[in-house]
């Protein structure tokens, strides 16, 4: 548990400035593993990412001109899921990591909570609005609502995790009274995921049914655009979306190089355009680099989801609670990263990797999911096959 402890305290403490705290955290993780070793069914994976990262790294550097000290933020999320797939981590190890960011969620929440009562938050912030919000978007600790909102996701999975049901309750309400609607949409797809995986569905039609969530947001969005005048802030999202596909398709193999760099000034067509501004993990990729990290990106989410379904099948009690909420971590990634920033932070991704990733026994490796629907379905015919 100690391990775990330290590793969140360092995960915090990387927050601060990533491109010294993440690779701190990840030697720190590497050299207290008792053992490293990458399994057979994941080696795949793992060379993928690496070649993905190699792919952008080169293009960063030969084509961006990116200053070394942005490599850190550059590989941030392919360092940490690299690391992750070679560790094991056991249930002691979560419930020591879960405390620093209990802590790091209360304080989020306490930020919230006296930007409602007061109008402002501890350090004088106020809530800022989007054409379409109905309520004030509140930044938390951070300033910005999507971290607040990322920290409430991880605040829900592990409280439900380790059943401590007053926090659970805090991080949906932090969430909720949250301006921005994509931390209401990012509850409902939880829910929906758990659902499904609650559900014993064999894989095949549980990848379907999220892929069609995900479809669905895209739809919901664009038909909320046609029928709202230009105003809409889902207009801005729309059009992010649309541009994004049009420089991916003029430029499919390297992406296009000329966009403007820093923080974005203000949302409008002028800087989404400027800015490469996309709305989506994939498309973001595609855009900068071209369409082979995203296909990439896209491989290797869909594998970590197939891996956490297959460990659904351990029914021991501790070991079930924590699989199902590691495999909805998995299928939100999943369904998110279409059209979301969820993996877009070190605190998310970092997260994600260990839960996902990490917090996984050294079992025997499972059949793909394809050659389990073939062997069913031969059981079903009455025909036995061998081998």
């Amino acid at each position: 548990m100690t391990t775990g402890l330290l590793t969140g305290v360092l995960l915090l403490a990387s927050l601060a400035y990533s491109p010294i705290g993440l690779p701190f955290l990840a030697t720190y993780l590497l050299a207290s593993a008792k053992s490293l070793r990458i399994s057979g069914d994941d080696l795949p994976v793992a060379v993928l990412l690496v070649a993905k990262a190699i792919w952008v790294v080169s293009l960063c550097f030969l084509l961006d001109h990116a200053p070394v000290i942005a490599l850190p933020s550059i590989l941030g999320a392919d360092l940490v899921l690299l690391v992750a797939f070679a560790l094991r981590k056991q249930h002691g190890f979560f419930v020591g990591l879960s405390k620093p960011l209990t802590w790091l969620f209360l304080v989020d929440f306490a930020f919230n909570a006296k930007a409602v009562v007061t109008g402002a938050d501890f350090l004088g912030r106020m809530g800022s609005s989007r054409p379409d919000d109905l309520i004030p978007r509140l930044g938390g600790v951070f300033g910005h609502p999507f971290y607040s909102i990322n920290i409430s996701v991880i605040s829900i999975l592990l409280a439900w995790c380790f059943k401590r049901r007053l926090i659970l309750a805090l991080s949906v309400a932090n969430i909720l009274m949250n301006g921005s609607l994509r931390g209401s949409l990012t509850v409902a797809v939880l829910v929906a995921v758990f659902l499904l995986l609650k559900s014993r569905q064999r894989f095949g039609w549980l990848f379907a049914a999220s892929a069609c969530l995900a479809a669905s947001v895209f739809l919901v969005t664009y038909l909320s655009v046609k029928a709202d005048d230009v105003s809409s802030g889902n207009y801005f999202r729309v059009f992010a979306w649309l541009n994004a596909l049009d420089v991916a398709k003029a430029h499919p193999v390297l992406g296009f190089h000329g966009f403007s760099s820093g923080e974005l000034p203000w949302i409008s067509e002028d800087t989404i355009v400027e800015y490469g501004v996309a709305e989506s993990t994939y498309l973001g990729y595609a855009t900068h680099f071209g369409l082979f990290p995203p296909i990439a990106q896209l491989l290797v989410i869909s594998y970590v989801f197939w891996k956490r379904v297959q460990l659904l099948r351990d029914t021991t009690p501790q070991a079930a609670r924590f699989n199902l909420m590691a495999a909805a971590f998995a299928g939100v990634a999943f369904v998110d990263t279409f059209y979301g920033t969820l993996l877009g932070s070190i605190l998310t991704t970092t997260c994600y990797g260990l839960i996902c990733l990490s917090g996984r026994d050294a079992s025997e490796p499972q059949r793909p999911w394809w050659a389990e629907e073939v062997r069913d379905s031969a059981v079903t015919s009455g025909v036995t096959t061998t081998g």
